[in-house]
Formats: C-alpha cells, sequence, structure tokens
C-alpha cells in the first residue's frame, strides 16, 4: 500500500512538472488505437528499411536476414560524441582537436552500412522507416536516454521551405518514434529553423560551420527546459549539433544531449573511389559507388519514370527509356530492387536468380523467398538458448504488404 501510495504521488508531481514546463504528455495508445494502426497496415504496408522489399516474416519491421546487415555501434566509443573508435581511448580525433557545445550524444548504426537505408528514409518518401529505426533506438540507446533523464526529446528542425518540399521532418518522425517507446514527451516546436541552409553533405567541416551560424531560433518562449536529448538522422562533424546546442543553451537549457540513427568513424578515415557514373573520386560511405550528385540524378530521373509510367500506362520498358533518356539497364536494376514492376499482362518477365521461374520484380520469387526466410528462421531458432517471451503490448494482426 505504501509503495502504490508513493508511485501515485511521483506520478502527480511529474505530471505538474510538467505542466509547468509547458511540456504535453501524449497518451499511450489503447485497444482501439493499436486496431486502427492495424487496419492501416493492412492497406499501407511497410517495407524492410534495409533492402526495401515486402517485410518477412510477417509482425517484423526488418526482415531478419536483413538485420545482420545494419552495424551497430559498438565500444570502443568515443565518450563525448559516441563516435566508434578504431582503438581504446576516451575521445576521437575530432573531439579531441574542437570543444562541443552539446553535452554528451550516442549513434545507434555506423553511417557505412546504414547509408543506402537514410537515403531512401530522407529523399526517397520512405517514412514508414521511422517506426522500425524508432524501435531500434529506443532499444539500443534506450539506457542511454534513461541515464541523462531528459525532460523532453527535440528534433532538428528543417526550413519550412525544405519541410514543404519534402513532405516530413525525417528526424520529427524518429523522435516520435522514439518518444511513444519512452514516455519522454516529443517539443517538435520548440526549436526552428530559421536559415534555409545549403546541403552539408558536400562542404568540409568549416564550411558546414559557417553555413550554420544562427541557423536556428526558439519558438516557443513559454516553454522552460533544463535537460534536452536533440534527434537527428545523422551525426557528423557535430556543427548541426553545436548550433543547436547554442540556441538551446541561450534558452536557459542546461544541458544538451543528442542521439543520432548514425554516425561516422572518429578517425577521419576516407574510401576514396571513382564515382561509376562521372568519374569523380569521393568519399565513398556505402551503396552504389557514384558520388552524391550522381546519386541526386539518378533519384530524380527515377521521379520523372515513375511519372511517365503513370500518366503513359501499358508503355514498354524501350519506349519508357527513350522518352525519359534513360538507359535500360537503369531500368532494370530499378525493377530488382522493386521499385517499378512489369505488368501482368507485360511480354517481359525477369527471372528468379535461385530458381530461374519468372517474375515481375524483385530477385527471387515468392517461393524462394519463403524458402529462405524459414531456413533463416530455423537456423536463428537453434542459436537461440532459451525462447523469447511475447510482447504484450504488441499486436498480433497480419500485415500485408503492398508493391510500389
Amino acid at each position: 500500500m505504501r509503495r502504490d501510495a508513493e508511485g501515485a504521488a511521483r506520478k502527480t508531481t511529474e505530471k505538474k512538472a510538467q505542466k509547468q514546463r509547458g511540456v504535453k504528455m501524449r497518451p499511450r495508445p489503447g485497444a482501439a488505437a493499436k486496431a486502427c494502426e492495424g487496419v492501416l497496415q493492412l492497406l499501407f504496408p511497410l517495407r524492410c528499411p534495409v533492402c526495401d522489399d515486402i517485410v518477412t516474416p510477417q509482425g517484423e519491421r526488418i526482415c531478419l536476414e536483413c538485420l545482420g546487415r545494419l552495424q551497430l555501434l559498438t565500444p570502443p566509443w568515443c565518450m563525448k560524441c559516441g563516435k566508434k573508435l578504431a582503438q581504446e581511448g576516451e575521445f576521437c580525433g575530432d573531439c579531441q582537436r574542437r570543444e562541443h557545445l552539446f553535452t554528451r550524444g550516442r549513434a545507434l548504426y555506423s553511417y557505412e552500412t546504414a547509408a543506402p537505408s537514410i537515403y531512401r528514409f530522407k529523399y526517397g518518401g520512405r517514412r514508414e522507416y521511422a517506426e522500425a529505426f524508432g524501435e531500434q533506438m529506443a532499444e539500443y540507446l534506450g539506457d542511454f536516454i534513461r541515464s541523462v533523464r531528459p525532460e523532453a526529446l527535440i528534433p532538428v528542425p528543417l526550413h519550412r521551405k525544405r519541410l514543404r518540399a519534402r513532405g516530413y521532418n525525417q528526424a520529427g518522425l524518429l523522435a516520435r518514434a522514439v518518444g511513444r517507446r519512452t514516455g519522454v514527451p516529443v517539443c517538435a516546436d520548440f526549436l526552428v529553423r530559421v536559415k534555409n541552409t545549403l546541403p552539408l553533405k558536400y562542404e568540409n567541416p568549416k564550411e558546414r560551420q559557417n553555413n550554420l551560424k544562427k541557423a536556428f531560433n526558439i519558438a516557443r518562449n513559454d516553454v522552460k527546459l533544463k535537460r534536452v536529448v536533440v534527434i537527428d538522422d545523422i551525426y557528423t562533424t557535430g556543427s548541426t549539433m553545436d548550433e543547436a546546442a547554442e540556441t538551446l543553451r541561450g534558452a536557459g537549457v542546461e544541458e544538451v544531449y543528442f542521439i543520432a540513427l548514425a554516425s561516422g568513424t572518429g578517425e577521419n578515415t576516407m574510401n576514396v573511389r571513382n564515382c561509376r557514373s562521372c568519374g569523380c573520386i569521393f568519399n565513398y560511405m556505402g551503396g552504389q559507388v557514384i558520388c552524391p550528385a550522381c546519386r541526386d540524378k539518378v533519384e530524380k530521373k527515377f521521379q520523372e519514370v515513375k511519372e511517365y509510367i503513370r500518366d503513359n500506362k501499358g508503355a514498354g520498358i524501350q519506349q519508357v527509356a527513350e522518352a525519359c533518356e534513360v538507359d535500360v539497364g537503369q531500368i532494370r536494376q530499378w525493377l530488382r530492387e522493386e521499385r517499378l514492376e512489369l505488368a501482368a499482362d507485360s511480354a517481359l518477365y525477369l527471372n528468379c536468380e535461385s530458381c530461374g521461374q519468372p517474375i515481375r520484380s524483385g530477385r527471387f520469387c515468392d517461393k524462394c523467398k519463403g524458402n529462405m526466410t524459414r531456413d533463416l528462421q530455423s537456423i536463428l531458432k537453434s542459436n537461440q538458448p532459451a525462447e523469447r517471451k511475447p510482447d504484450k503490448n504488441q499486436g498480433d494482426s497480419a500485415r500485408m504488404r503492398f508493391l510500389k
């Protein structure tokens, strides 16, 4: 009885403190919300953020065979920014040379392994990846979040023009997904970006720092926070986090922590390659061996092809290639990636890479996919010492997956 009374009093005190700070807690989803989520997943199924294919087996957010392709950042890591260290030590080379304004931070994945997924998440309209990524962040970075006891999660904001063009803020989606799983309130409108900065991926650390000067501002002076966790998709040089931390500290925030979906190494190592498209030299981060500029051109051309197919139903590969001035091989690659699909009445078809059966898109037929999934599940089950207890909060409704 005494413990129950103390727990109720503690919850009441926390609610009053959050009310005084102006932070609103979102109620946990009930049965109706979970049922609604199940219906939405039937109508708008999710894709695996790693392979961009329909998730197998049902009920998972990432394909079991894809889990190992995302490399988690494990110790030793930098005690300041959380970057992976090549050898034992306290701080990475970046943090030894530069004093950061944030308190401390952690990242989930190695950027080299997560780069293609993050690219689709940011620029390919794959906003549904946020739930899978948020689930992983809450699971593996949850202890770090709880240890700093933040009053709010603050996503790094987009400028209104870029938000209008993209349709969503990937950092905001991550923050809400993490907030739902950790119980920490999200203040998405506390920090705003007032300067429409140039894309940072093409700039060196000094250019990034100059580009981000006075990029942020505080939008809610009625909310008083002392300890926050800022959330972003990628941590590179720390320029964005430093500028956000400086703005937040100016508003009275005493401790600014951060978590990111991915970060590179802390040793300034570069994997220099020649772009297979234009031939230029660039720092290779994973995925196709093409530079960021050519990657953007390919994505733009893909959107053009989609529009043409939508307006010219029944068009063949050669017709699309000539009309959109794109290589036939590129179209076949999009078919293999399941970003496009051959029509049911098309005379053309692809071959399953395992059994050779004709398919309309992808690499494997449904039968071979099922066999590979069952083989993998049996391997995982044989290596698992104890049976995992089912999550009572997870719905068991079947999740269908539609092709794009």
